[in-house]
């Protein structure tokens, strides 16, 4: 008797929520603008020049309070005297609601005897710019150097992390091309969009070692891995491949209930042919 399980529906479901979830916005992050590029680089020039009260004004008036003259003082001390060897732009995006945006910023200063990275957030409000927020730290050696892929100085976390992500990356492309190869009743693209979602997902700083768990976030394919530039840190993502398990029982059900057929035999055809019986041997002859 065929079984009627509402298991064969999830596919068109859990796809039509996730679609109706996305949007251009929240799938991709545009690099920030040229002028708040620009205007994050002048503030920052404030620092080395020592120019305090123009740095506190250019603060949002929202985070400004008692202790703020204190707090750049401090953040000052990080730069040191003279003009830095190097600038670069080492990270770059900006968000919109409405009419106004903000973007968030990342610049690498190089001085003789360090490096110095600062984040900067700029919130433009009908195209007049204040800082949201702004931090700076010094390192011994550049972003480049720090965030590199290597094995060295690495623990068994990070094998753990790196092996777990291939095998799951490799099941899920294995199931969707089995999806691909194998008969369905109906909804094939729904299932072969549906085996490439993975639920709760596992996110690992290959620089740091920190390791962020989503229990309500989806992953593509399974698993990414994702540096987008040499200043940034590999990420590694995985999860839980719920869509490829799912479909491989649902696959099984479909055999088992003669909905499709069961995969083909390995073993070689029997022979049509008549099995001819070998000639008896000739009789010895009886000794003299």
């Amino acid at each position: 008797m065929k079984r009627h399980r509402p298991l064969a529906f999830w596919p068109v479901l859990v796809v039509a929520a996730v679609l109706a979830g996305c949007n251009g916005q929240g799938l991709f992050n545009r690099p920030a603008p040229a002028e708040d590029v620009e205007f994050a680089k002048s503030y920052l020039a404030l620092f080395g020049a020592r120019a305090f009260p123009a740095i506190e004004m250019g603060m949002d008036p929202a985070i400004r309070d008692a202790q703020t003259r204190q707090r750049i003082m401090v953040l000052a001390s990080v730069i040191p005297p003279g003009e830095p060897t190097s600038v670069q732009l080492a990270g770059s995006r900006s968000t919109t609601s409405g009419g106004d945006s903000t973007s968030y910023l990342t610049f690498e200063y190089q001085y003789p005897d360090r490096w110095v990275v600062a984040d900067v957030i700029v919130f433009r409000h009908n195209h007049a710019a204040v800082i949201k927020g702004v931090q700076l730290r010094p390192l011994k050696e550049p972003l480049e150097r720090l965030n590199r892929f290597t094995f060295a100085g690495k623990g068994a976390a990070h094998a753990i992390a790196l092996v777990a992500a291939l095998l799951v990356f490799a099941f899920v492309v294995w199931t969707f091309v089995e999806v691909l190869r194998s008969p369905a009743p109906a909804l094939k693209w729904a299932w072969a969009i549906f085996v490439l979602l993975g639920v709760v997902r596992f996110t690992f700083n290959w620089t740091t070692g920190a390791l962020n768990i989503s229990p309500l976030g989806l992953q593509w394919l399974g698993s990414m891995f994702s540096k987008p530039s040499a200043f940034d840190p590999l990420i590694i993502s995985t999860s839980i491949p719920i869509g490829a398990i799912v479909y491989l029982f649902q696959r099984r059900d479909w055999r088992e209930d003669g909905i499709i057929p069961p995969p083909p035999s390995s073993a070689p055809p029997p022979s049509l042919e008549p099995r001819v019986s070998p000639d008896p041997p000739p009789p010895s002859e009886p000794p003299a």
